[in-house]
């Protein structure tokens, strides 16, 4: 039994298009990898050097998660990429968009996989259920080095 598509809300069609705009520009960029965050994203004060340096992502990745919500989230075999910091592949649902690191190549792809909107971006991207979740190769780091600001009040 799967679940009944729904419509999407217009915040939910506003998000999903900020980001299939910024996929766009990558998508015509020349950088290999580049990072996305929403508005309302809070960096820890060490996350810096990961964000000027793409040496650290791992050659597959598609997507590397780089926000948290601080709940539990399974994690593949981790290794280390400096400052105290682990990354390891997702394997579990782990939902929120502010902070990511995208492929070029997966940019694109996701351009041609969203030309109609069939979940909010989240969902698309860090959801087991999503089949366009499964066809990319995500990790995430930990610990994180941003979260939404309404999770840290």
């Amino acid at each position: 039994n799967f679940p009944a598509a729904r419509r999407l809300t217009k915040p939910e069609i506003a998000c999903f298009l900020s980001h299939r705009k910024c996929w766009q520009m990558i998508a015509d960029g020349a950088e290999q990898y580049t990072a996305i965050f929403e508005d309302d994203v809070v960096f820890r004060s060490d996350a810096g050097p990961f964000l000027s340096d793409d040496s650290w992502v791992p050659r597959d990745a598609d997507i590397v998660k780089l926000e948290t919500f601080f709940g539990q989230v399974r994690l593949a075999r981790l290794a280390s990429i400096g400052n105290g910091h682990s990354i390891g592949r997702l394997v579990g649902e782990h939902l929120g968009t502010a902070g990511y690191v995208i492929s070029k190549a997966a940019a694109e792809k996701l351009l041609q996989r969203t030309k109609r909107l069939k979940e909010p971006v989240d969902l698309a991207l860090f959801s087991p259920n999503s089949l366009m979740c499964a066809r990319n190769t995500t990790y995430q780091v930990t610990p994180a080095l941003c979260a939404q600001h309404r999770f840290l009040s």
